[in-house]
């Protein structure tokens, strides 16, 4: 009996190869993948800039942490909002340039005060003897930031 059912509905169409997708589900499949990709990839591209920013930034910084320690002098990091270079204060106390200036990625825009200060067993300030201020940097086509703390004792970390 059971037989003859399954007879009379492959018969009739009624029973069909149900082991795969659809056309119809595959494209919309498709389509949902090209939407999220279309929304995740430029958040992917400016967390990008900002990760050479942090790069940057934290080379030149730890860069002037060790010259100050090995030479024995004062050292700071300059920042401006294109260029970054490392200075170091003479026995006059007179600051002068070192091996030039690096250019800041143009979306990139850091904060200030722009000046890092480090002193020869490599503790940090702004300069003028107080906490080393954070330095927030700013994605322009994206509006999203990224913070570095400098500790007083010169330690690098990102918020």
């Amino acid at each position: 009996m059971c037989k003859e059912l399954l007879k009379n509905k492959i018969r009739k169409g009624v029973i069909m190869n149900n082991k795969g997708f659809t056309l119809t589900e595959l494209m919309l499949v498709i389509v949902i993948m090209g939407i999220i990709t279309a929304i995740v990839a430029p958040r992917m591209g400016a967390r990008d800039k900002l990760d050479q920013g942090e790069e940057l930034f934290r080379q030149k910084l730890l860069e002037a942490r060790t010259q100050a320690q090995l030479n024995n002098q004062f050292y700071r990091t300059v920042w401006s909002t294109s260029q970054i270079w490392i200075q170091y204060r003479d026995a006059a106390l007179a600051w002068h340039d070192t091996l030039g200036k690096t250019s800041i990625p143009p979306e990139l825009t850091p904060s200030f005060p722009d000046t890092v200060r480090f002193n020869t067993n490599g503790a940090a300030d702004d300069g003028n003897g107080f906490n080393p201020p954070n330095i927030t940097i700013t994605d322009m086509g994206t509006s999203r930031t990224l913070t570095l703390v400098i500790s007083p004792i010169g330690t690098i970390k990102k918020l």
